[in-house]
């Protein structure tokens, strides 16, 4: 921000999850650099039942003008016929990642459908590696993210806001697993979980057969017919 130039910040983070109350005054110090900005823009729902971000995202009174985008994404709706029944993505920081990914190629081949893990290890070959009902990718990039998930019925991963808003364009079904430590992925998993919108686990207490039998019976997940236009708009309205 700049005193002399009208600027925005693109945030869901207007409430910032913390472990417990004694961390509350992080949000007395977020609220204080938000009100620098002339506009918040939240790439989200307004507060309500299709919210993605829950009370991250619900603004404060004392905020400046907050404006709801819609959920943002790379990637768009293909439809293509569905080659998985189950596309699992591995990111995130280590140890849990390589915890995930052993976790996973231990477990897809036990549930007899056609699964689809990608690894996310740029540094390897992008080449695939069947081993029985699962295609292994060590790494997609974004073109063949896009295609592999609009070939996909559900989609496992960690619960990532970016990777929320993807399923939501794209109307996935997901089952979201939280980075242990994480509070901003444990707090979404909690709001997803009391929600319904989608099936969120620790991978502990549930086969990964069951929570894919959940996931199944989950609602449609909506996807707009058309283009959501609203960051259009805002763009239009903030240039002018």
């Amino acid at each position: 921000h700049h005193p002399e130039v009208r600027s925005a910040l693109v945030t869901h983070q207007i409430n910032i999850a913390v472990p417990n109350r004694l961390f509350a005054g992080v949000n007395v110090f977020n609220r204080y650099f938000l009100r620098r900005f002339d506009q918040v823009w939240v790439p989200d729902h307004p507060p309500g039942p299709l919210s993605l971000a829950g009370k991250l995202a619900v603004p404060h009174p004392d905020l400046p003008k907050v404006r709801y985008l819609g959920p943002l994404s790379r990637f768009e709706r293909i439809e293509l016929p569905k080659r998985y029944a189950l596309t699992a993505v591995v990111s995130g920081p280590e140890p849990g990642r390589t915890q995930l990914a052993d976790y996973l190629q231990h477990e897809l081949p036990k549930l007899d459908v056609r699964c689809a893990l990608v690894l996310g290890q740029p540094e390897r070959s992008s080449e695939s590696v069947s081993t029985g009902s699962v295609d292994v990718f060590p790494f997609r990039n974004a073109e063949q993210l896009n295609r592999l998930l609009n070939e996909s019925e559900i989609v496992l991963s960690r619960a990532g806001y970016s990777s929320i808003m993807d399923y939501e364009t794209l109307g996935i079904l997901a089952i979201l697993v939280p980075t242990p430590g994480q509070t901003e992925q444990e707090y979404l998993a909690a709001h997803f979980a009391e929600t319904g919108r989608y099936v969120t686990s620790d991978l502990r207490t549930e086969s990964l057969r069951d929570l894919l039998f959940r996931a199944r019976n989950l609602p449609p997940n909506p996807v707009a017919a058309t283009k959501d236009k609203r960051l259009r708009k805002a763009l239009e309205d903030f240039l002018h």
